[in-house]
Order: structure tokens, then C-alpha cells, then sequence
């Protein structure tokens, strides 16, 4: 990464002004990621001092600030609480603390990062993201559209009472996910989300059409489940993992997700 200029906004409107100016400039969120590119940048946008970094509660919303530190997010005793702590869990062995000190929510989301246990995890919940200028959308339109979203300033996560899993196979506990799994039961629905396939975090769909209305799924039909999960999705090959290998990894703990998930009331 080679930065010409450094630019430390005074409020979005000159963020978004000076973002816009030019397709090489490019805002700043932790930069944790952005600085290990060959990326040539004329203006890098500094958002610190915009009050980005808080972490707020409705009755219905857990609202995180974008810039808020991937630490922050993790010790917070809303994200701990949200289906099993799940959130907690799949930010827990991204690297270690000096990481996640700088890493930021809004740029582990705005990265559209296939490899990403935050997405992962976080797309089990109903979540809504806010831009500036005035715009709205869920995680799952944001990961399927490519176009100019302005500048992502929060993260709304709607409070369920929700039962979850999420588990993450790396070749070591801190390294990139060779495949990552999340699940979430409330009442009447169950998410199933696999990322890292190599391809981003989506959810199974049909395979989630299958068990909807199930108080409490048999093994054969919770096995049927977990081959449409596979089945419905894409994997593939890279240097970390065969098609064939990241498939049996999936296979193995939607299942043992989904059983997770609906154990305690079965």
C-alpha cells in the first residue's frame, strides 16, 4: 500500500466529498487489511473522529458503529448475549487482541471478505446496515450487490431470542477459515449460513425451507438438511482446501449445528 495523501474527515459530508472526488481515494477503517495490498492511493479518509466507535441498545436493535474495534464488539455484553454468543465466539480467534484493537466491524463488513467468520456470523441475524448519504439495506443485499453504497456508518442487529452455533476449521485456531458454519433457531425459522467455501458467507436457502415448521427434526431429516445445505451452495479448490474436503467439513457441522440448535428442546 502506498498512500500519496492523508485525509482526516470532519464529518461524513466531507468524508463522502473527498471518497467521491476520485476512484483512488479510499476510506480508512482499521486498515488492517488495506495495508498488506499494492494499492496505489491518492487521499487515504480517516474516519477516527467521527463517532463511529460506540456500541448502543434499543428495546429491538443492538446498533455498533462502524469504526467501533473488533474488541469493542467482542466484549460487549449485548453481542455476548445474542444467540449463545456466537458474534463473541466468531470474533474470538481472528488473530489476537493487537488485531482485533485496530480491525473495525464496518471494514471486516465493507471488505466483503469470503474468508470472513464476522459475516459469517452475523448473517444469521436479521442485521441492517446504514450509509451515508441516507441509505438502508440487510447484509444479505449488500454482499449480493456491487454498486456504491457511500460510506457504511452502522451496523443494526434486530434482538431475537435465538439459539446458535457457529464453528470455524482453520489449519490453525487463528488462521484464515478453511470452512465456517453458523446457525440460528428462533421460533419458527432456522438460519443456515456457510462462508469461506471458498466463496463469501450466503445462506442455504432451500435447505432452510426444508426444516422451517419442524418442532424437532429426526436425524434422517436433519442429515437431508445438511446435504441440501451442501448441495445448494458452491465450493471449490484453493491452496488451503479441496472442493471435496471443504463439502465433508460442511456436511459435518451443519449437522451437528442443527442438532445443536434444537437439542435443548428435543
Amino acid at each position: 500500500m502506498n498512500i500519496k495523501t492523508f485525509h482526516k474527515a470532519t464529518d461524513l459530508k466531507d468524508a463522502h466529498t473527498m471518497l467521491q472526488a476520485s476512484k483512488d481515494n479510499v476510506l480508512l477503517g482499521g486498515g488492517t487489511w488495506l495495508k498488506m495490498t499494492s494499492r496505489q492511493i491518492e487521499n487515504a479518509i480517516d474516519l477516527s473522529a467521527l463517532g463511529l466507535e460506540k456500541i448502543t441498545e434499543t428495546d429491538e436493535e443492538i446498533i455498533i458503529g462502524a469504526m467501533t474495534t473488533l474488541n469493542q464488539y467482542k466484549n460487549h455484553q449485548a453481542i455476548k448475549d445474542i444467540g449463545d454468543g456466537i458474534l463473541t465466539a466468531a470474533v474470538s480467534t481472528i488473530l489476537g487482541d493487537a488485531f482485533r484493537n485496530i480491525a473495525t466491524i464496518g471494514g471486516s463488513i465493507a471488505g466483503r471478505f469470503a474468508f470472513s467468520d464476522v459475516i459469517t456470523s452475523l448473517l444469521v441475524f436479521d442485521v441492517t446496515l446504514v450509509f451515508y448519504p441516507e441509505q438502508k439495506m440487510t447484509l444479505e443485499t449488500f454482499l449480493s450487490v456491487r454498486k456504491d453504497t457511500g460510506i457504511l456508518t452502522e451496523i443494526r442487529i434486530r434482538k431475537e431470542q435465538t439459539r446458535g452455533f457457529f464453528y470455524k476449521v482453520g489449519q490453525t485456531s487463528n488462521d484464515f477459515s478453511t470452512i465456517n458454519v453458523a446457525i440460528t433457531r428462533t421460533k419458527g425459522k432456522t438460519n443456515i449460513v456457510i462462508g469461506a467455501r471458498p466463496a463469501i458467507a450466503a445462506r442455504a436457502v432451500s435447505a432452510m425451507a426444508m426444516i422451517e415448521g419442524i418442532p424437532c427434526p429426526d436425524d434422517e431429516t436433519i442429515t437431508k438438511v445438511s446435504e441440501e445445505a451442501v448441495r445448494s451452495l458452491g465450493f471449490a479448490d484453493n491452496h488451503q482446501a479441496s472442493k471435496a474436503y471443504r463439502e465433508s467439513l460442511a456436511m459435518t457441522y451443519v449437522r451437528r449445528g442443527l442438532k445443536e440448535v434444537y437439542g435443548h428442546d428435543c
